[in-house]
């Protein structure tokens, strides 16, 4: 596990051990065997261990910087230091640039990171995360001092909850001002910095995605080019160099790409290797989810290694005991595979796990630009593509057109009322909902939030700052460092100021990446349409396998903390495992994967009614 807990004295003063007492039980606890470095009104609590990837301390006169960073423009800081010959860390290579440009440096890190630099003398500090949430981050206050951590619970006051945040996770709403599920517990912000300064806290933005809006490509050939070359070194950046680098292969565009990728360039001699092995999950219930099809044409062009996990189920018993998870997920129902996940990739000696997140969330395009174009007047050109569109993709035109052009352009209020999906769950309090504005505030009436004219650039925008909720960091984020390619910042940033033609076309989803991957991709991967869901599995499970469902919201703890309703949520549950129950399987597995963290962390979920 990389922790590390660093104490701020606001008035310049030495950390009192009072105030790490907490961050020592939590790592007696955990057996981290926490060392202790301290640095004038600065004190730092780290696990002793040694190696690639773990947390590391710099100083420099009365500055400290604690950070569990990956920076992947490592090579042009040291170049611009005169450092090239020198073996410093990545940490302290962000401290020397820190000291040279200030608060700025931030924006220039590129990679995973968790950092604190701190003033021993001052009792100031800086706490940064990386653009995408890779890291985590979290702060609370004792009394005078100000503690930051990498994991929450370390910080907690006990199971003392912030309901209203529970309840945000039980409706799918994004919690604002950084809250967690502990009272007293805030996050950092992906992209964000947050400075500490005389007892006050300033959190600060450093990087956005509204920043790249889409322009006009005047050579698509020259872009797709542009394009590969950047994925090409994400994935780079990523490899390790020996065995120790796996790869999910799920069969899909993303994940297939990252693995093609990476033995190409071995087979090039770009790198000294490629990976040592790839993993695949391999559901066979229903239509479509079984994509070995696809995985195995990627295993039978690079004669890659291969292991599968088959038909782990939600609620799953766990061939081990399951540690408790610092925070809420969705990845909590499927626990037994993530443990299986570890044993495995420890057998085969895997450090590192490459994962295709990422991509979905700024390559996809929605098609918002057809609300775009007849909000600027080109209404011709609206109808006719939407025409063509529909026809091509053998899908009813008045459907396309409402949710692209109609649903836009309207008054809010009238969107609120008639957007599939906007509302809030039912088994949330009403009083609550009102309270929290969760139907204003849901993804879908999000992304429909942008400026008229702009919507595309909006919704894009606001997917791309999705990425870190979709980020993993449960039980294999502890285990292995897990990489993402697809959050190689240049080329994100690259990709968001694409025009939506270049990301998006008719049965050409992600068209650049496709392009992008010709003759270094199997074909028969790059030219699919669609890919395989897991909805079929989930209505599976909660038809066949209705005990462990029901033996979850038995006596629910988030009932008794007044998060939730049972009754509308038993009948939720029900509508789920219906045809048409798609928005009621999304909707239900948030509030189910958070009662499970619930009773885990209180003791209250017996592993024996998983069997």
């Amino acid at each position: 596990m990389n922790f590390f807990a660093c104490f701020v004295h606001a008035r310049g003063e030495r950390v009192p051990s009072a105030a790490t007492a907490g961050v020592e039980r939590f790592g007696a606890r955990r057996e981290l065997g926490l060392d202790r470095m301290a640095c004038g009104a600065v004190t730092v609590l780290r696990p002793r261990c040694d190696g690639p990837g773990v947390v590391d301390v710099a100083v420099s006169g009365s500055l400290l910087a604690v950070g569990w960073m990956r920076l992947e423009n490592r090579g042009a800081l040291a170049r611009r230091y005169r450092l090239t010959g020198e073996p410093v860390s990545d940490v302290a290579l962000a401290l020397r640039h820190y000291r040279s440009t200030g608060e700025s440096a931030v924006r220039d890190l590129i990679g995973d990171f968790a950092l604190v630099i701190a003033d021993g003398r001052s009792g100031t500090a800086l706490a940064a995360r990386d653009a995408f949430g890779v890291r985590t981050l979290f702060t609370a206050q004792s009394g005078d001092v100000t503690v930051f951590a990498t994991r929450a619970e370390a910080i907690a006051a006990g199971d003392d909850y912030d309901t209203d945040y529970l309840i945000e996770f039980a409706a799918g709403v994004e919690s604002e001002a950084g809250r967690t599920a502990y009272a007293g517990v805030r996050a950092v912000p992906p992209a964000s910095l947050m400075v500490v300064r005389g007892g006050s806290i300033e959190v600060r933005t450093y990087w956005s995605a509204a920043e790249f809006e889409p322009r006009p490509v005047r050579d698509e050939g020259a872009a797709v080019e542009e394009f590969r070359s950047r994925l090409f070194e994400a994935v780079r950046l990523c490899l390790t160099g020996d065995a120790g680098t796996w790869s999910e292969l799920s069969g899909g565009l993303d994940s297939s790409s990252i693995v093609s990728i990476a033995q190409t360039l071995e087979r090039r001699g770009e790198v000294a290797a490629g990976l040592g092995g790839t993993l695949t999950y391999v559901d066979s219930v229903g239509a479509g989810s079984d994509e070995r099809v696809y995985s195995d044409s990627v295993i039978q062009t690079y004669g890659i290694r291969n292991e599968l996990l088959v038909d782990y189920v939600p609620l799953q018993a766990a061939s081990q005991q399951v540690p408790n998870l610092d925070l809420p997920s969705a990845r909590c129902l499927l626990a037994a595979r993530d443990v299986a996940t570890c044993a495995l990739l420890e057998a085969a000696g895997a450090r590192v796990l490459l994962s295709g997140v990422g991509s979905d969330h700024y390559l996809v395009g929605s098609m918002f630009f057809f609300a775009d174009w007849i909000a600027n007047g080109q209404w011709r050109r609206a109808l006719r593509e939407m025409l063509r569109w529909a026809a091509l993709g053998r899908v009813s035109f008045w459907k396309l057109a409402y949710l692209n052009a109609v649903l836009p352009l309207v008054p809010r209020a009238f969107r609120l009322r008639r957007a599939r999906g906007v509302e809030a769950p039912p088994w949330i309090p009403a009083t609550a909902r009102q309270r929290l504005r969760l139907t204003e505030r849901s993804v879908v009436a999000q992304s429909y939030a942008g400026r008229r004219g702009a919507q595309y650039a909006h919704e894009l925008a606001f997917s791309t700052s999705a990425i870190s909720s979709a980020i993993d960091h449960g039980i294999v984020a502890d285990a292995v460092d897990t990489r993402y390619p697809f959050c190689h910042r240049p080329l994100v940033e690259f990709a968001l100021a694409l025009p939506a033609e270049v990301s998006r076309r008719p049965n050409a989803r992600k068209w650049i990446l496709r392009e992008a991957m010709r003759g270094c991709l199997p074909e028969v991967i790059r030219a699919r349409r669609w890919k395989g869901a897991f909805d079929g599995r989930i209505a599976w499970s909660l038809t066949h396998e209705r005990h462990r469902f029901d033996a979850l919201v038995e006596h629910s703890v988030l009932a008794e903390l007044g998060c939730i309703e049972i009754a509308p949520l038993r009948a939720a549950i029900e509508k789920a495992t219906t045809v048409d129950g798609e928005i009621e399987r999304g909707q239900v597995l948030n509030a189910l994967a958070l009662e499970l963290w619930l009773r885990m962390r209180t003791g209250r979920w017996d592993r024996a009614e998983q069997a």
